[in-house]
């Protein structure tokens, strides 16, 4: 392990995060102080969008922590329940496969979202700093100040970029694990009738659905500011800024965009190749299985009509028949998702408002010639056409 993965790892570890989350959460007190100071109770007034932000990231990270139990969790159910029928050794082994080819992706996703951030912040305050270093009305101290804080607390921001953005890495790298587990001669047994209600896939269909509510803090928190910022008014604060989140727009939309990506990777892939691979099995079951059971079945029905067979034969035939019967029903139903429907159901709901629903809204307007969004909203939706 090189020192950059060193590094990485020791920034998402519990020690890391507490470390950063007291730095970021001491400069934002400092700068919601000096916003209390000057605008009283006005909440408005205060910068929202980053208490807001800084609360989001906290709790995200946090819950993040336990990805890497929940994952281990995840292997160890397969192998019990029988799923994947690997001994400890070759689970262990699994695991320390994946975290090594891990690396490389935690790496890159890393740089990717903390650059995305840190040129978000150059593209916002950089003209606001051009603008005090040139006002002369600012005196010289009070001008170094404010940078040095504000470039302070940006790269600060950066790195809770850099941070968070591992975080995406690692849910995306353990998306491809599904990869592996969907192709021919993986070892992956699927169970039809399993009572998990998913062939014996719901512990590694928990895991993405919690990999995919992981992500929908970020795309949520973005998708709402990215909506409300037009209506943001801060007239009544007599700072000299209307609306002081308009040039937010665009780099919110892109961190929005990136973090829909890292739901694909994390979430939405993954389980339609686990859903590809239970489809074909399915298939194979029917074609192939499902016409020896019903001989079998048409068999011990003949037998049973000739001539009354003993107590005990007709007891073991009957239950014969009942376990066909069974076998033959859950081979029929075989779901085809990798998690129960009442889990995909509460999934779509949520992702639908902060993924479908912005699109879905433009589609209707652009069918029905009308509108049923706010001019302003309907001109912000505009950039996706």
């Amino acid at each position: 392990m090189g020192w950059t993965e060193r590094f990485t790892s020791a920034a998402m570890g519990p020690r890391g995060i507490r470390v950063l989350l007291a730095v970021l959460v001491a400069l934002v007190a400092i700068k919601s102080a000096l916003e209390i100071s000057v605008f009283g109770s006005k909440i408005l007034c205060w910068d929202t969008m980053l208490l807001t932000g800084t609360s989001v990231f906290a709790l995200a990270v946090a819950l993040a922590l336990s990805l890497p139990r929940r994952f281990e969790d995840a292997l160890t159910a397969l192998r019990v329940h029988g799923a994947l029928p690997v001994t400890v050794a070759e689970t262990d082994a699994i695991k320390s496969e994946l975290e090594r080819k891990g690396r490389a992706t935690i790496n890159r996703a890393a740089v990717i979202v903390g650059m995305l951030v840190l040129v978000g912040f150059l593209y916002v305050l950089m003209p606001q700093f051009i603008a005090i270093w040139r006002d002369p009305a600012i005196p010289p101290g009070v001008v170094y100040a404010l940078i040095g804080f504000f470039g302070l607390l940006m790269l600060v921001c950066a790195f809770c970029g850099y941070v968070g953005g591992a975080f995406l890495g690692r849910v995306a790298s353990y998306g491809a694990f599904a990869r592996r587990l969907s192709r021919e001669g993986s070892g992956l047994s699927l169970q039809p009738g399993h009572y998990d209600g998913a062939n014996g896939l719901a512990p590694i269909g928990s895991l993405y659905l919690y990999q995919a509510f992981l992500v929908m803090f970020p795309i949520l928190w973005l998708a709402v500011w990215w909506l409300a910022i037009p209506y943001y008014d801060t007239t009544t604060c007599n700072a000299g800024i209307a609306n002081p989140y308009i040039n937010w727009r665009m780099p919110l939309l892109v961190l929005w965009i990136t973090s829909v990506v890292f739901l694909f990777l994390a979430f939405v892939r993954p389980v339609l190749q686990l859903r590809a691979r239970i489809k074909t099995e399915r298939a194979r079951l029917k074609r192939n299985r499902l016409p020896d059971i019903r001989a079998e079945i048409d068999a011990i029905r003949t037998n049973l009509s000739k001539s009354p067979p003993p107590e005990a034969d007709r007891i073991a035939a009957e239950t014969r028949l009942a376990a066909l019967a069974r076998e033959h029903w859950n081979i029929v139903h075989m779901p085809t998702w990798p998690m129960d429907r009442a889990t995909m159901r509460q999934y779509f709901s949520v992702n639908a408002v902060s993924t479908v629903a912005p699109v879905a809204l433009k589609s209707y307007d652009a069918l029905h010639g009308g509108s049923l969004l706010s001019p302003a909203l309907q001109h912000l939706l505009a950039g996706f056409g």
